[in-house]
């Protein structure tokens, strides 16, 4: 007679779930003992993320066995072992198991479980910066006359002429984005109020603000821009790579004029943006300069900036034995110095306070100046970095007048060794 299906999937069932409810004990062996066992399992789950949607043959495959090893087990034996447990449980899940993911599905009926990021279906659509409509418009264009071009090329040949555009047509893309910006704002806050519980990425509020004045140029793109122009034939990066070699190879004062360029166009990006936030009160210009410290310390130094002297006898002493200390490791050289210091004659440490004192008055001066050819708005910036307690204007006069004794002495003991030396002739 004849079986029906239903009457053999209730004689097969047993036999899943017999297979389901194995215990870990049956695959105890003389090395892994049942302890054992639940430490590799443990461990096992400490290296799964809180939490966790991806699919576990490939959780698996992601696991650093090197971290989940203990006691004398290798990598290779623990990934054996919990394969082996793998085996041993079920693959399937119950209706239960999947009446809870239905449940947190139902908060957001329009995405699938299992992806983040699914859009609500009137969530309105962001516009396209001014560079990307650009990107849309020349990239067919640029990928006809360079056949050869990857598409990352593509992408460096179309920023590099969006750059060079000028303004008049840059302010066409611009006002076009600004426009559907106000447009995608009306729409937005109609989406909010439509929809209250629906939550929407920070970056959908956060970059809605208006693109406003080009930004400053850096010292780099101004030489990449003077290059340019005699640059011979060749893909777009060929001629990057080139024109990067040639910057990092230019000498410090031809970089100068690059840089001077950069500040003057600094300024005048926060001029601007001064002016645009009248009639865009919710716009929030760039803080990041286009001048990198390196280069703003390069400017500074072809500007005369003078080195920062000793501020004690101590210290000059210090930088002094640092070059001679070379035999003592780095981590004891300055305890070295210390006790070389303390041995020293009262008269010799006087002498290295007074040769700190000269040097200070010198660099003050030296200093002064320098703050006379920098541009004003970088002048309170500079002695805000260089940290320095000048001395009072009377201290000043009592080391001027101190440098200048010793000058003197220094000038009448010469002419006495000469004329000594004149006699015993």
């Amino acid at each position: 007679m004849t079986k029906s299906k239903k009457h053999v999937e209730e004689e097969t069932e047993p036999e899943e779930s017999a297979l389901a409810v194995v215990s870990i004990d049956d695959i105890v062996d003389q090395e892994w003992t049942t302890e054992d066992l639940q430490v590799l399992i443990e461990a096992v789950e400490h290296q799964c993320p809180r939490v966790d949607k991806t699919k576990y043959t490939s959780r698996v495959a992601k696991i650093n066995w090197e971290e989940v090893k203990f006691k004398d087990f290798t990598a290779e034996e623990c990934k054996e072992k919990f394969s082996q447990i793998l085996e041993r449980l079920r693959k399937f899940r119950t209706l239960s198991e999947l009446i809870v993911d239905a449940k947190e599905w139902s908060k957001k009926p329009w995405t699938s479980y299992n992806k983040k990021h699914d859009r609500h279906p009137d969530l309105p659509k962001k516009p396209l910066t001014p560079y990307l409509r650009f990107y849309v418009e020349k990239s067919k264009a640029l990928r006809s006359k360079n056949p050869t071009f990857s598409m990352a090329d593509v992408t460096r040949e179309a920023a590099s002429k969006f750059k060079a555009l000028s303004e008049k047509k840059r302010k066409k893309y611009n006002d076009d984005y600004e426009r559907e910006m106000e447009e995608w704002r009306q729409k937005m806050a109609e989406f909010r109020e439509q929809h209250p519980n629906v939550p929407v990425s920070k970056s959908s509020s956060s970059k809605d603000a208006p693109i406003g004045p080009a930004k400053a140029k850096t010292p780099f793109d101004f030489f990449k821009l003077k290059k340019l122009k005699n640059a011979e034939e060749g893909t777009s990066k060929q001629l990057y790579i080139q024109l990067r070699k040639e910057w990092q190879e230019l000498s410090s004062k031809k970089k100068c004029k690059f840089i001077e360029k950069s500040l003057k166009d600094e300024r005048r990006y926060k001029a601007e943006c001064e002016e645009y936030k009248k009639d865009h009160p919710t716009f929030s210009p760039s803080t990041k300069s286009s001048i990198s410290k390196n280069e703003l310390e390069m400017l500074k130094i072809k500007n005369g900036k003078p080195e920062k002297p000793p501020n004690s006898g101590y210290g000059l002493f210090s930088r002094t034995m640092l070059k001679e200390v070379k035999d003592v490791p780095s981590k004891e050289k300055m305890s070295e110095i210390a006790k070389r210091w303390k041995s020293l004659p009262e008269s010799v440490k006087q002498e290295y306070n007074f040769n700190a004192a000269k040097m200070t008055a010198k660099y003050v001066e030296k200093f002064q100046k320098y703050l006379d050819s920098i541009p004003e708005e970088l002048r309170d910036q500079e002695m805000c970095d260089t940290r320095m307690k000048l001395p009072s204007a009377k201290k000043l006069d009592v080391l001027k007048t101190v440098s200048i004794a010793d000058s003197s002495t220094r000038s009448i003991r010469t002419a006495d060794v000469d004329s000594d030396e004149e006699d015993s002739d």
